[in-house]
C-alpha cells in the first residue's frame, strides 16, 4: 500500500476536531480513504 503525502510527512494517525458534521466530517472521510488511523472528535 502506498502511502499517502500526509501519512508519510506526519505519520500514520491523524486527530480531528469539530468531525461530527461538515468540513470537519469530510476531512475525516478523505484522511480514512487515503488510508491514515484517524481520531475523530
Amino acid at each position: 500500500m502506498t502511502m499517502s503525502p500526509f501519512s508519510a510527512a506526519y505519520g500514520p494517525w491523524a486527530v480531528v476536531a469539530g468531525a461530527s458534521e461538515g468540513l470537519g466530517a469530510a476531512f475525516v472521510r478523505r484522511l480514512a480513504a487515503d488510508g491514515l488511523n484517524v481520531v475523530a472528535i
